[in-house]
């Protein structure tokens, strides 16, 4: 169930700059940095996340990190309610 957290981290992480990329194809050269910048900051809050479930793993807290990525979705998704 961990390592199913973990590659649910990675997977969001990977999400992030592929929006930025989606929104660059759509809005052309008017693209700004205040466009995109809740996507950094959102990727920046996942990847804080995923190194802290990855090294909670590797101290063999597996619980711990099932509770780290259910956490993060959860500060994720009230991010996007609050920001975005």
């Amino acid at each position: 169930m961990a390592k199913i957290g973990i590659g649910i981290q990675l997977v969001i992480l990977i999400r992030f700059p592929a929006e930025v990329f989606r929104r660059r194809y759509l809005q052309g050269s008017n693209l700004s940095l205040a466009a995109v910048e809740p996507f950094i900051r959102g990727e920046l809050i996942t990847a804080v996340c995923a190194a802290l479930a990855v090294a909670v793993y590797f101290w063999n807290k597996h619980q711990g990190t099932i509770w780290t990525a259910a956490m993060k979705v959860i500060v994720l998704l009230a991010y996007k309610a609050l920001f975005m």
